[in-house]
């Protein structure tokens, strides 16, 4: 643990955050917040967005702040029941009603908590739980809705019809709430969320509610007039994979290749608590990391990803939000909180290059309780990865990377009023120099068991400072012996495959020993 003493300016709404960490070690950059004003935007959560041009478009969402508990929690006059449109440049703001739209197509944009990507021109959203004017009652909704971006800003803007810019589909597959949406490469992965229909409630009213346990991932084929889903597939782990209201973000790993991550998301499947093992998506297979649980952000909230190739590290930095612990400034230690208290502390997740990870808390907070379902638009023009992940290596100086928007602003951490904010941060980021070490970075012990958890194969990966010998173990949670994987000389970087078909389903304890080395990986069947 470390605790500097540091110095905050705070000047005409900029919050500048030094380096240095308040928790956790420092990050490569310094990071800015500068606050600014759009009085006629709307306050907005949970929503679908996309950008072109430098013109924002939002639909669905919220417009009150957290839902309740008891009798009618989402109530009807709060849907966000417009299409938005909004100039950050020139702060103009322009609004069309869904009214103008048949219910039919209408009543899936009127949802909350919806998935949604934007490729190229389009903006697809899926699913989403609200009012069904058709059948009288709140459910999640099966639909495919593509909206042209560019015709939709200039419907919004010049008073035109909205109907031509929209096509839907229905199809069961995308019947998901609370889910989140990633694309990459072609393919879009809706991970995890549920299925809910009925009154979100305590008191007794009914509902069904099933999780989908799944990855879900696919094509859409779009020819500017029909929508179809194909190459459909699903990955279920029905543990880890049981999540909702989480933060999914892309990622690079060190060597390269592209992916992306989920963070948090609730419930356990036997306690009311977010999950705390980050999980890592990468060619259809995925693993989780058992070796490091996250502490802070574990709701929904605007994630900002960094890859540092001159550290091979990836940076995510999470912006308030919801978690499980909160950071005591005067005990200066984290402390947890079983009712998962709205936060305001800004936080760096590390993925180093040596498959280890490590959580920085910045010395500055937000100025208020943001952050949950709240977005972090990129700016535009930035260097970057396919998958939108930023290149700090190549941010000249000082650099805007986009903007901080909407979410739920809470008045105390726990059982708390709330509202919808139409807050507006912009985001800056200085990349810092590293040193020679950090440059070419040489761990003297590297494991990724790769995928993990596994169903029939999984890769190991052994990389050393200096040649020795190496044996590698694996043990049930009895500690008996079950195999030997390895028990070679390794001289730098060596891979082998391990054949898990013939255990028992359960978790085992993967044991490396060498000269340097002696490290424990936990390994799920």
């Amino acid at each position: 643990m470390r605790f500097f003493c540091v110095a905050l300016v705070v000047c005409a709404g900029l919050f500048v955050v030094p380096a240095q960490a308040q928790y956790g070690p420092a990050v490569p950059f310094e990071l800015e917040l500068v606050e600014t004003t759009m009085p006629s935007a709307p306050g907005l959560h949970s929503f679908a967005f996309a950008q072109h041009q430098g013109r924002w478009l939002f639909v669905s969402g919220r417009t009150n702040g957290l839902h309740g508990f008891a009798v009618n929690p989402f109530p009807l006059p709060f849907a966000n029941n417009d299409l938005w449109v909004m100039n950050p440049e020139t702060r103009e703001v322009w609004s069309a009603s869904l009214d103008a739209l048949p219910d039919s197509l209408a009543d899936p944009l009127r949802s909350t908590n919806t998935q949604y990507a934007q490729v190229g021109e389009s903006l697809y959203v899926f699913g989403g739980y609200g009012h069904s004017n058709a059948e009288d009652r709140k459910i999640t909704f099966p639909t495919l809705t593509a909206l042209q971006v560019p015709a939709l800003i200039d419907a919004v803007i010049n008073g035109t019809a909205l109907e031509p810019h929209i096509r839907q589909i229905t199809d069961s597959r995308v019947k998901v709430t609370g889910g989140e949406m990633e694309y990459l490469d072609g393919r879009f992965y809706l991970a995890f969320g549920h299925d809910f229909d009925g009154e979100y409630s305590r008191s007794g009213l009914t509902f069904t509610q099933a999780y989908t346990e799944q990855v879900r991932s696919f094509r859409i084929e779009d020819d500017g007039t029909t929508l179809a889903i194909a190459d459909y597939e699903a990955a279920t782990d029905t543990d880890q994979f049981h999540r909702r209201d989480l933060t999914t973000a892309p990622v690079v790993y060190p060597d390269g290749t592209l992916g992306w991550a989920a963070y948090g998301g609730v419930f356990q499947k036997t306690v009311d608590l977010p999950f705390l093992n980050p999980i890592y998506m990468k060619d259809d297979a995925y693993t989780v990391d058992w070796d490091f649980e996250q502490r802070m952000s574990h709701y929904t909230c605007p994630a900002v990803p960094l890859f540092d190739a001159r550290t091979a590290a990836m940076h995510t930095t999470f912006f308030g939000g919801i978690g499980m612990y909160y950071y005591d400034d005067i005990a200066g230690e984290l402390v947890p909180d079983d009712l998962v208290p709205f936060l305001n502390e800004i936080t760096t997740f590390t993925r180093h290059a040596d498959g280890t990870s490590s959580e920085t808390i910045w010395p500055v907070r937000l100025p208020a309780r943001l952050g949950s379902n709240a977005v972090f638009i990129p700016a535009e023009g930035l260097p970057h990865y396919a998958n939108e992940v930023i290149q700090l290596h190549e941010l000249d100086g000082r650099t805007f990377v986009g903007w901080m928007y909407g979410g739920i602003l809470a008045e105390r951490p726990n059982i708390t009023p709330s509202s919808a904010s139409n807050r507006l941060f912009e985001i800056y980021v200085t990349p810092l120099e590293v040193t020679a070490t950090e440059e070419v970075p040489t761990p003297a012990f590297h494991i990724d068991l790769f995928p993990n958890p596994v169903t029939t194969e999984t890769t190991l990966t052994l990389r050393v400072d200096q040649p020795q010998a190496v044996q590698v173990r694996v043990y049930d949670m009895l500690g008996r012996q079950v195999a030997v994987l390895f028990n070679e000389t390794v001289v730098q970087e060596t891979s082998f495959a391990f054949d898990a078909s013939h255990l028992p389903t359960g978790v085992y304890a993967v044991q490396v020993e060498g000269e340097t080395v002696q490290a424990t990986r936990l390994l799920v069947r």
